[in-house]
């Protein structure tokens, strides 16, 4: 297992009721015909970092960096909220939901995962690359009719508030369909102590 490389990342893992919004919202938006791979919503989540390929005698430093990242921040809360793409208007390749509330604690948040994480070694994160819930990704770009489309008629998307109060290491998984996510280890947002080995519900 010592020589065993994971595809590994760290998010904030979203409540039922917000997959569910965001789930329901992109089945909308694919009936309006805009083409595009489509994150199921059991894989909807807020990315802090992406580590990439991580041996997984790796992991249990990186629990430790993610505990020290997470006491030192407190829960805060966020509300998805409206749309937009990137890179940009001229290339839409990627179409995601924004988020309001609590950006200033998710800044801070963010930053320190990612001092912690270069501390043991790992590149910093960039900068600007949260903020956001990716709904789908096109092959080339999307379609521009579809896409003003989208923005006319579910521009103005609200989805529920959720707490932010743990963040989630977790391994993706590469196959045939979608991604499979498996929670390696959390860490409580204000928490001292270690954080555990956890299968449970995001």
């Amino acid at each position: 297992m010592s020589d065993a490389v994971l595809r590994t990342f760290v998010a904030v893992p979203l409540p039922a009721p917000v997959r569910a919004a965001l789930g329901d919202l992109s089945a909308r938006i694919r009936t309006g015909g805009l083409r595009g791979r489509w994150v199921p919503p059991e894989n909807l989540h807020l990315t802090l970092a992406f580590l990439g390929d991580t041996e997984a005698r790796a992991v249990a430093p990186i629990r430790a960096a993610l505990t020290r990242a997470a006491a030192g921040c407190q829960a805060f809360d966020l509300t998805p909220a409206g749309l937009g793409v990137f890179p940009g208007p001229r290339r839409p390749r990627v179409l995601w939901v924004g988020l309001q509330g609590g950006l200033e604690a998710l800044g801070a948040l963010a930053e320190a995962v990612g001092s912690a994480l270069a501390a043991i070694g790992f590149p910093l994160p960039r900068r600007g690359a949260v903020g956001h819930l990716t709904l789908a990704r096109a092959k080339e770009v999307f379609d521009p009719e579809a896409l003003a489309a989208v923005f006319q008629r579910h521009g103005g998307f609200a989805g529920p508030p959720f707490h932010v109060h743990r963040i989630v290491l977790y391994r993706s998984q590469l196959g045939a369909g979608p991604a499979r996510y498996s929670p390696l280890a959390e860490a409580a947002l204000g928490a001292a102590g270690a954080p555990f080995t956890t299968g449970g519900e995001p």
